[in-house]
């Protein structure tokens, strides 16, 4: 698989993994890296999966090799609480390594029916600004079709988007319709571990060495080619993205 992106899995408690994080680092590029899911709000629903999981995704060695986490955003629940809940998990863990991604907050359709876009931009906003301000790191927002259904093209205090789109392509409009621009794209979620067979880009696995899971293509800045998105992320990880 020479010549694609650097390839990011999401993975959340009850996955069907085959393996462990070292047997997909063992499987080498593209592989380089997971996202687990931390919290639901202030819900955990397996914080011994997300303890164990974090210690055992940072405990790989190998050069070109990420960890993150993602809290679901309920709208319903209280946002700076909800906030808390997510870095205190990450703290019982273990907290952030030097190959931590950025914190990732995933705004979704499921469990925010009826939610307006106001209370979106809020929320969301309030949740990003609690984390840059304990963390010194700028979230990633993880999002698609709840902020394109509400017409949100705010970045609700995020650095860096993380699109998901089930399909072969990925027209600009996909994250220009949102709000964001080319440069500020950090990977695009192409398949899903419900979907299975849905179409992928072309040279793109649609499975990976550990089971049928969310797959990430990351992206950013890979004009340069496919080694570019790592050196990128690598040379900011640190940084506000400001």
């Amino acid at each position: 698989m020479a010549g694609i992106d650097p390839l990011i899995v999401d993975v959340y408690a009850g996955d069907p993994i085959t393996g462990s994080w070292q047997k997909l680092a063992d499987a080498g590029e593209p592989w380089d890296g997971a996202i687990l899911h931390c919290t639901q709000g202030r819900v955990t629903n397996d914080e011994g999966w997300f303890l164990s999981n974090w210690r055992a995704l940072h405990a790989v060695k190998r050069a070109n090799w990420f960890g993150g986490a993602y809290d679901y955003w309920i709208a319903s629940d209280n946002d700076v609480a909800q906030a808390e809940r997510f870095l205190t998990l990450i703290d019982a863990a273990g907290g952030w390594h030097e190959n931590s991604l950025w914190p990732v907050i995933d705004v979704e359709h499921g469990g925010n029916d009826g939610v307006t876009k106001q209370r979106v931009v809020d929320g969301v906003s309030t949740w990003s600004a609690w984390i840059l301000a304990h963390t010194g790191r700028r979230p990633m927002l993880y999002g698609g079709s709840l902020l394109s259904d509400l017409g949100i093209t705010d970045h609700l205090g995020c650095g860096l988007l993380w699109v998901a789109r089930w399909a072969a392509t990925l027209p600009p409009s996909t994250y220009e319709s949102i709000g964001w621009s080319r440069d500020r794209l950090w990977g695009w979620q192409y398949v899903g571990s419900p979907s299975g067979g849905s179409p992928v880009p072309a040279g793109y696995p649609s499975t990976t060495p550990i089971g049928q899971l969310d797959t990430t293509a990351m992206v950013i800045d890979d004009a340069a080619g496919p080694t570019a998105p790592l050196a990128w992320v690598k040379s900011r990880l640190g940084s506000l993205l400001d």
